[in-house]
């Protein structure tokens, strides 16, 4: 039986606490960038020449395209987009899998041994008592 709409997921448990906390880490992340890079970085452009603000510019743009680019994978890779998007596709990857039952396969296996080398259970190797 299928599910409703409502419980496929995470619906029923409530929300998921990853990307949530992963926002909130990248907040904290840019507000320290903010305060001991890029500020910094401005104080010093207003007393630069115009090829060393240029050469501030740059550092001040590579270092948000890193954040932007640390965001993104992050974001990818808590929210599992890859899952999501990995069933798209339509086809089918390989044939579904068979399962054996491990006692039928080993009875296919096995050597029978053939009914002239088996012995009569009741007939034993035992010495019989010498009656006098």
């Amino acid at each position: 039986m299928r599910q409703p709409l409502a419980q496929v997921g995470r619906g029923s448990r409530g929300i998921s606490w990853a990307p949530v906390l992963f926002l909130l880490a990248f907040l904290v992340a840019i507000a320290v960038m903010a305060l001991f890079f890029l500020e910094p970085l401005l104080r010093m452009a207003n007393e630069a020449s115009p090829e060393e603000r240029r050469r501030l510019g740059a550092y001040g743009l590579l270092a948000i395209c890193v954040l932007i680019l640390i965001l993104l994978g992050g974001l990818i890779l808590t929210l599992r987009i890859g899952r999501r998007l990995a069933g798209i596709g339509g086809e089918k990857k390989g044939k579904p899998t068979v399962y054996l039952d491990a006692w039928s396969e080993a009875a296919k296996r096995m050597k029978v041994p053939a009914a002239d080398d088996l012995e009569d259970p009741n007939s034993r190797d035992v010495e019989k008592p010498k009656e006098d």
